[in-house]
């Protein structure tokens, strides 16, 4: 009788268990997720952000060592050889080659430098733009920076057809043009004219999508701009540590407190090897020794791994350390890096928009000339060294 009692009263104040709840702890509130940042539609989110972060991944990548190196392994790693004909006519291979030659529409570079200047943009800014057409001299492509097609023209046109951040949409939602911005490589400030429609079959956009539906690249870099930022400022704050450590040597002390000058020569006091010196009555002298941050180096590492990581490196393209690698670890480390470059859109755009645009296009622009032994060639690509 007296258990049930017992029994019974424990029920009675027992907390009541808690309900379940379905949800995702991602979308839960509280104090932990408080900080966390949340992330729009693709096309408003790259809108309001590319500029600023082309602006920031730009000046990292001149002016951070770490960075300039990355790029410029990325650039080498999706450009690889180029873009090389493969005809059963030995003469389409030479006259592409001709072309090649003089394929730069500024006439700094050939064919095969356009496209490291393409892959350069990419990673760079997130997108690069060809604006191809046939000249009098023959047919060339001209590169343009990202911003010269005007990311400001947002809006709805007639017939159902819009333009979302400078590229115009038909109905249907194909690309069918692109406005951009007129500009003189002399220009030194900004100014506004009015952007020029380009039809899009005379435009290469070149960008690696991050979502569906996404108009405009961004940068490769946006991911690891603060952490690059911060270890940037990190790593010059320790060089200007050990500097002024190694600048200072010693202080010498008055002892006695009065406040009387040294007697003797302050710039006489030096310190060769083996000098005794004999300091005046009431003088003591002390040597700086500045503490020096602990395990500062194997913070750097790591920081620098996690920036090979956001940009999709191995780590030694990035800080060119191979001091703890070997044969077997930079094998492993490049087999899944050449996967993406495999899948590059630089690699996309070789294979998809340049046999049909850049073959036919210079064929037709020989045969204008009356030159019929421009035949559309083949075009295979080249890229990073397939085997181990």
């Amino acid at each position: 009788m007296l258990d049930r009692a017992r029994t019974a009263l424990a029920n009675l104040i027992r907390p009541a268990a808690p309900n379940a709840v379905r949800r995702f702890d991602g979308a839960a509130g509280g104090r932990r997720l408080r900080g966390v940042g949340t992330f729009g539609p693709i096309n408003p989110e790259i809108g309001a952000a590319a500029f600023m972060v082309r602006a920031r991944a730009r000046y990292l990548t001149r002016n951070n060592q770490w960075l300039s190196n990355a790029v410029a392994n990325w650039t080498t790693a999706l450009v690889g050889s180029g873009i090389r004909p493969t005809s059963e006519s030995a003469e389409a291979v030479a006259e592409f080659d001709t072309w090649a030659l003089d394929a730069d529409a500024d006439g700094r570079t050939d064919f095969w430098g356009l496209q490291a200047v393409i892959a350069r943009a990419l990673v760079e800014d997130g997108e690069s733009f060809v604006l191809l057409r046939a000249e009098d001299e023959g047919f060339r492509a001209l590169v343009i920076p990202a911003e010269q097609v005007d990311e400001s023209m947002t809006r709805d046109l007639d017939g159902g057809g819009y333009i979302v951040q400078g590229v115009e949409f038909d109905a249907s939602g194909r690309r069918v043009a692109y406005w951009v911005l007129p500009h003189r490589p002399t220009q030194a400030f900004a100014s506004y004219a009015a952007p020029v429609r380009v039809d899009a079959a005379d435009v290469l956009h070149v960008m690696a999508a991050i979502a569906p539906g996404q108009v405009r690249g961004v940068s490769w870099l946006a991911p690891i701009i603060l952490p690059a930022n911060e270890l940037d400022q990190l790593t010059d704050a320790l060089l200007v540590g050990a500097k002024v450590a190694a600048m200072h040597a010693a202080f010498l002390v008055d002892q006695n407190g009065a406040g009387e000058p040294f007697d003797g020569d302050p710039a006489d006091i030096s310190l060769e090897p083996g000098t005794v010196r004999r300091l005046p009555n009431g003088f003591d002298i002390k040597f700086n020794t500045p503490q020096q941050a602990q395990q500062t180096a194997e913070f750097v590492k790591h920081s620098l791994r996690g920036l090979a990581a956001g940009l999709g490196l191995p780590s030694h393209m990035l800080d060119g350390d191979l001091s703890g690698a070997n044969y077997s670890s930079l094998r492993a480390g490049l087999i899944p890096f050449r996967a993406p470059c495999r899948a590059s859109p630089v690699r996309r755009a070789r294979a998809a928009d340049a046999p049909p645009r850049l073959g036919p296009r210079a064929a037709s622009h020989g045969r204008a000339r009356g030159d019929r032994r421009m035949a559309p060639a083949r075009m295979g690509s080249g890229g990073p060294a397939e085997g181990d």
